[in-house]
């Protein structure tokens, strides 16, 4: 699928059809990132891998983000 078909035919904003996929997996990245916290707080030492994929659901959090505001509303870590 070609960026131009997420970006509803090359306009940056999006559309109901591009929309909601985006909020859906935003939905998913958010629920697997509470489920590590609390593996997290439930260990003294967490795993590195569930650090890591921690880190790496808050980057692709920060991009479903930017792919439904453009950009805008996205903290900087």
């Amino acid at each position: 699928m070609s960026a131009d078909t997420w970006a509803g035919g090359g306009d940056r904003h999006p559309t109901p059809q591009t929309f909601a996929p985006l909020s859906l997996a935003l939905t998913a990245v958010d629920a697997a990132r509470a489920a590590l916290d609390r593996y997290a707080l439930a260990t003294d030492t967490p795993a590195w891998g569930a650090v890591e994929a921690a880190d790496l659901l808050d980057a692709s959090r920060a991009a479903l983000t930017d792919a439904m505001t453009e950009g805008t509303h996205h903290e900087a870590a």
